[in-house]
């Protein structure tokens, strides 16, 4: 069986901005082809991380570095990951100042409370030794700022 891996860059709006979908599609293109080499020497689990922690990693995307700022102006991110061969689920939700949250997600597939939220969630990823984070990018703190004025 030939191994094949899927990524998606988020379903927002590029309406008029032809050259930051020119830069998406580049960066997309560039995390697959990389994951799919990663793929061909590792598990899919290694290989599935990987390619969530590029796109965290990349601020085109909202996840991560460059997630989205709340009407509050923080940045609340979710990540989870699930195994079909060990039947596990874990995953954080609303995590905040953090770089990476898929990988306090795979810190919690060998735990008994597999999903964590918010400030748990958080706490759980200083314990683990995850030093404080903003993630915000000028982009996405501009943006906020034009939707508090409504434009």
């Amino acid at each position: 069986m030939t191994p094949k891996i899927v990524i998606h860059g988020g379903a927002g709006s590029l309406e008029g901005t032809l050259h930051k979908a020119l830069e998406i599609q580049a960066a997309l293109s560039e995390i697959v082809s990389e994951s799919y080499q990663l793929l061909l020497k590792n598990n899919a689990r290694m290989t599935v991380i990987h390619a969530v922690k590029c796109l965290e990693d990349n601020p085109l995307f909202n996840a991560g570095t460059g997630s989205k700022l709340q009407r509050d102006g923080k940045i609340r991110m979710s990540a989870a990951i699930m195994d079909s061969n060990s039947e596990k689920f874990s995953g954080v939700i609303n995590i905040q100042n953090v770089k990476n949250p898929i990988e306090i997600a795979e810190h919690l597939s060998d735990k008994k409370n597999s999903v964590l939220a918010g400030a748990r969630a958080t706490h759980f990823a200083r314990k683990k030794g995850y030093v404080n984070y903003n993630p915000t990018t000028i982009d996405r703190s501009q943006e906020h700022e034009k939707k508090l004025i409504g434009d």
